[in-house]
Protein backbone atom coordinates (compact mmCIF):
# COMPACT_ATOMS: atom_id res chain seq x y z
CA UNK A 1 0.00 0.00 0.00
CA UNK A 2 2.81 2.48 0.82
CA UNK A 3 4.79 1.85 -2.61
CA UNK A 4 1.43 2.17 -4.25
CA UNK A 5 1.06 5.53 -2.73
CA UNK A 6 4.52 6.72 -3.11
CA UNK A 7 4.18 5.40 -6.89
CA UNK A 8 0.68 7.69 -7.38
CA UNK A 9 2.65 10.66 -6.02
CA UNK A 10 5.86 10.27 -8.04
CA UNK A 11 3.38 10.20 -10.98
CA UNK A 12 1.42 13.23 -10.18
CA UNK A 13 4.32 14.93 -9.00
CA UNK A 14 5.74 14.58 -13.13
CA UNK A 15 2.64 15.48 -14.35
CA UNK A 16 2.41 18.85 -12.52
CA UNK A 17 6.20 19.08 -13.43
CA UNK A 18 5.68 18.41 -17.42
CA UNK A 19 2.67 21.14 -17.27
CA UNK A 20 4.83 23.88 -15.43
CA UNK A 21 7.56 22.53 -18.41
CA UNK A 22 5.36 23.36 -20.92
CA UNK A 23 3.96 26.86 -19.54
CA UNK A 24 7.35 27.76 -19.20
CA UNK A 25 8.01 27.17 -22.64
CA UNK A 26 5.60 29.36 -24.25
CA UNK A 27 3.43 25.74 -24.90
CA UNK A 28 -0.07 24.98 -24.63
CA UNK A 29 -3.23 25.35 -26.73
CA UNK A 30 -3.64 28.76 -25.08
CA UNK A 31 -0.50 30.50 -26.31
CA UNK A 32 -0.43 28.32 -29.61
CA UNK A 33 -1.44 31.32 -32.01
CA UNK A 34 0.75 33.67 -29.77
CA UNK A 35 3.71 34.70 -31.64
CA UNK A 36 6.26 38.14 -31.71
CA UNK A 37 6.33 37.85 -35.48
CA UNK A 38 4.20 40.26 -37.00
CA UNK A 39 1.81 39.05 -40.09
CA UNK A 40 3.51 39.42 -43.29
CA UNK A 41 0.66 41.34 -44.75
CA UNK A 42 1.01 43.86 -41.96
CA UNK A 43 4.63 45.23 -42.12
CA UNK A 44 5.32 48.46 -43.11
CA UNK A 45 4.69 51.80 -42.57
CA UNK A 46 0.85 52.60 -41.81
CA UNK A 47 -1.45 55.94 -41.80
CA UNK A 48 -4.40 57.80 -42.68
CA UNK A 49 -2.22 60.54 -44.60
CA UNK A 50 1.18 59.48 -45.44
CA UNK A 51 3.24 62.13 -44.99
CA UNK A 52 2.15 61.73 -41.22
CA UNK A 53 2.73 58.09 -40.58
CA UNK A 54 1.06 56.37 -37.55
CA UNK A 55 2.64 52.86 -36.95
CA UNK A 56 5.57 50.82 -38.83
CA UNK A 57 5.21 46.86 -38.14
CA UNK A 58 8.35 45.09 -39.04
CA UNK A 59 8.73 41.43 -37.36
CA UNK A 60 9.53 41.95 -34.35
CA UNK A 61 9.13 45.76 -33.56
CA UNK A 62 7.06 48.23 -33.68
CA UNK A 63 7.66 51.99 -34.81
CA UNK A 64 5.00 54.05 -32.66
CA UNK A 65 5.51 58.09 -34.97
CA UNK A 66 3.65 59.81 -31.92
CA UNK A 67 6.59 59.33 -29.60
CA UNK A 68 9.44 58.41 -32.11
CA UNK A 69 10.62 55.08 -30.59
CA UNK A 70 10.67 51.59 -31.78
CA UNK A 71 9.78 48.71 -29.25
CA UNK A 72 10.07 45.08 -29.49
CA UNK A 73 6.85 43.28 -30.13
CA UNK A 74 5.58 40.55 -27.65
CA UNK A 75 3.36 39.14 -28.83
CA UNK A 76 0.79 39.30 -31.79
CA UNK A 77 -2.51 37.89 -32.92
CA UNK A 78 -4.14 37.85 -35.87
CA UNK A 79 -7.69 36.09 -35.82
CA UNK A 80 -8.65 36.92 -39.83
CA UNK A 81 -10.25 40.28 -38.44
CA UNK A 82 -8.44 41.72 -35.48
CA UNK A 83 -4.94 41.91 -34.89
CA UNK A 84 -3.72 42.32 -31.35
CA UNK A 85 -0.09 43.46 -30.96
CA UNK A 86 1.54 43.74 -27.96
CA UNK A 87 4.36 45.81 -26.23
CA UNK A 88 6.30 47.38 -23.31
CA UNK A 89 6.94 51.00 -23.44
CA UNK A 90 8.71 52.72 -20.34
CA UNK A 91 5.08 53.94 -19.19
CA UNK A 92 3.93 50.21 -18.73
CA UNK A 93 2.70 47.34 -21.20
CA UNK A 94 0.38 48.19 -24.11
CA UNK A 95 -1.96 45.39 -25.65
CA UNK A 96 -3.62 47.70 -29.05
CA UNK A 97 -6.19 46.07 -31.29
CA UNK A 98 -6.65 47.37 -34.73
CA UNK A 99 -9.18 46.04 -36.96
CA UNK A 100 -8.07 44.41 -40.32
CA UNK A 101 -10.39 45.72 -43.15
CA UNK A 102 -9.45 44.57 -46.92
CA UNK A 103 -6.74 46.48 -47.47
CA UNK A 104 -6.99 49.51 -43.91
CA UNK A 105 -6.07 49.04 -40.42
CA UNK A 106 -7.87 50.87 -37.84
CA UNK A 107 -6.86 51.36 -34.51
CA UNK A 108 -9.78 50.26 -31.89
CA UNK A 109 -8.45 51.10 -28.80
CA UNK A 110 -6.09 48.96 -26.55
CA UNK A 111 -5.22 48.71 -22.85
CA UNK A 112 -2.32 50.87 -21.60
CA UNK A 113 -0.79 50.04 -18.41
CA UNK A 114 -3.88 48.30 -17.52
CA UNK A 115 -6.46 50.84 -18.32
CA UNK A 116 -8.18 49.81 -21.15
CA UNK A 117 -9.53 52.73 -23.61
CA UNK A 118 -11.44 53.21 -26.77
CA UNK A 119 -9.48 55.03 -29.83
CA UNK A 120 -10.14 58.46 -29.65
CA UNK A 121 -10.87 58.13 -33.87
CA UNK A 122 -11.00 54.96 -35.89
CA UNK A 123 -10.15 56.44 -38.92
CA UNK A 124 -9.07 54.11 -41.66
CA UNK A 125 -4.94 53.88 -42.52
CA UNK A 126 -3.59 52.48 -45.28
CA UNK A 127 0.25 51.19 -45.76
CA UNK A 128 2.10 53.78 -47.24
CA UNK A 129 4.88 51.69 -48.56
Amino acid sequence: MYRVTLLALAGCLALAGCDRLREASGGGEDTADLTSETPEQFIGTWAADCQRPFVRFAEHEIQVFADGQTYPITSVTYDGTSLVVAYTTGNGPIEETFAAQGENLSLMGGVYDGVDLPAADATPMQRCE
